[in-house]
């Protein structure tokens, strides 16, 4: 109860249904984009985790390296990500940076955005959920990806 939690999108109608479905005093709903997410969070927080599940995969590579150097200011900040991913063009902890996965959605290297701003790695793996010769999900991964800040 003294924690306080922000939910965000970037569709006002996926933020409304949230605050029409889920009330708790110390939980509140917004409108935000990944790479302003400094909008939302102030840095007096003492100590902030962040969760992405299966959104930050439609985030433009570009915004993501955006995300993980605004995060870089913060102290105290815990990242957790548990995202699709494809192995199409290699394993996920292998490309440098992102690459195309499907439709408008990306492979990012968590752990490479995430060490280019001092971030600390402190876990990493590929999740493989589907059979081999699934042909609904030939290349389909998860990537679970867990980083936090260096002491300042």
């Amino acid at each position: 109860p003294k924690d306080r939690f922000i939910g965000t999108d970037i569709y006002e109608s996926v933020v409304q249904f949230a605050k029409d479905n889920h009330s708790a005093k110390n939980l509140t709903f917004t409108l935000a984009y990944a790479h302003r997410i400094n909008e939302i969070i102030p840095e007096k927080y003492s100590k902030v985790v962040l969760l992405s599940l299966g959104s930050l995969s439609y985030v433009h590579p570009g915004h993501v390296d955006l995300v993980f150097k605004t995060l870089s200011s913060y102290k105290n900040l815990y990242f957790f990500i548990l995202e699709g991913a494809g192995e199409l063009r290699g394993s996920p902890l292998e490309i440098k940076g992102s690459t195309p996965r499907a439709n408008f959605a990306w492979t990012h290297n968590y752990n490479y955005y995430a060490e280019k701003y001092g971030f600390e790695t402190v876990k990493k793996e590929i999740i493989k959920p589907y059979a081999k010769n699934d042909p609904l999900h030939p290349w389909t991964v998860i990537y679970y990806y867990v980083c936090k800040n260096k002491e300042k």
